[in-house]
């Protein structure tokens, strides 16, 4: 009897030994993850378009862009018309927009400061903005 005890004890320490060291086997849960179908636009963003960029106004030194290029101008020259060789309008980010060379900016200037001292003679004038940039 005392064999028997002894197998019963040695039994349950064998057991508790295996379940306290976690060798029993669990079943591990699945994780099921499911995403929501992509979502998709009905119409397309429509992209502006533009049918045509120039410049708007004939003379001058502001230069108006937009869809209404001018295209019956006077032959009448204005000094401020020798800089408009260094600026266009372009399309930029979706808009019509004056893009203008560093030279532009200097041709101004330049030109400009011939009207100041030369308001009083055309041909002066004239001649001094010929030689501006």
């Amino acid at each position: 009897m005392k064999n028997r005890y002894l197998f019963v004890i040695t039994g349950v320490l064998v057991l508790a030994t295996l379940f306290a060291a976690g060798c029993t086997q669990t079943t591990q849960q699945q994780v099921v993850v499911t995403t929501a179908p992509p979502t998709t636009t009905e119409t397309p963003t429509a992209t502006p378009t533009i049918s045509a960029c120039g410049i708007e106004n004939c003379h001058g030194y502001t230069l108006q862009c937009g869809p209404n290029i001018a295209s019956a101008c006077t032959s009448d020259i204005d000094a401020g018309d020798r800089c408009r060789k260094y600026a266009s309008c372009q399309v930029v980010s979706g808009t019509c927009q004056v893009v203008k060379e560093t030279k532009y900016d200097k041709c101004v200037g330049c030109v400009k400061q011939c009207e100041s001292t030369n308001y009083n003679n055309p041909n002066q004038l004239n001649d001094c903005a010929d030689r501006c940039p």
